[in-house]
């Protein structure tokens, strides 16, 4: 279930933050050269499939388990899933999972305020104060989900993400129009030969 939070969560917060923050002149040209982060979010999903086949005992079981929710395997979920799927394996794989781990809830802290506070700033205003106010609210609500359940976190965080993805979806339907007009003007520029080719 690690790789399936991977494909969902790390590469949209992450990596993503990074390209929605350039500053290019062709921005059609930047998603294009950004594409193959799809193909690893593909990667850490298949990798879900087969941490679950590992403690199920095939893949079949594993489909329905990820489809059903029924997310654990005697008991045992999440990172800990991860834990005993490659331990059977490799018995050391507990360190660098634990690190992974580590980077891996450090990143989301640091791209989830960077969303929290542009979004802050969008409604109420840019400044310190609005600024100082959002910073302050933000690690009151991290020491929060530090002392309550993980899955009530989870659960909170999946709900939120979710409803944002709505109005999300909405908007790409709206904007559809627009991206696809942009694409055809870059692709003419690449084969009128505007742009410079490096081979």
């Amino acid at each position: 279930m690690v790789g399936a939070r991977l494909a969902i969560s790390v590469l949209p917060d992450d990596v993503w933050v990074v390209r929605g923050k350039a500053e290019t002149a062709h921005l059609v040209g930047h998603y294009l050269i950004d594409s193959p982060g799809y193909f690893l979010v593909g990667c850490c999903l298949g990798m879900s499939f087969v941490v679950i086949g590992m403690n199920l005992g095939q893949v079949g079981p594993a489909l329905a388990a990820i489809f059903d929710g029924a997310f654990s395997a005697d008991g045992v979920a999440g990172v800990g899933l991860t834990a005993a799927s490659f331990q059977t394996t490799f018995d050391w794989f507990r360190y660098p999972l634990a690190l992974a781990v580590l980077m891996f809830a450090v990143s989301t802290m640091i791209s989830w305020s960077y969303y929290g506070l542009k979004g802050w700033t969008y409604l109420f205003g840019e400044g310190a104060t609005n600024e100082m106010i959002y910073k302050i609210m933000f690690c009151v609500f991290v020491v929060i989900g530090c002392s309550i359940g993980f899955s009530a976190v989870i659960d909170f965080s999946d709900a939120a993400i979710f409803a944002m993805g709505i109005f999300n979806i909405i908007g790409l339907y709206f904007l559809m129009p627009v991206v696809k007009e942009e694409l055809n003007k870059f692709l003419a520029k690449v084969e009128s030969g505007e742009f410079k080719r490096y081979r």
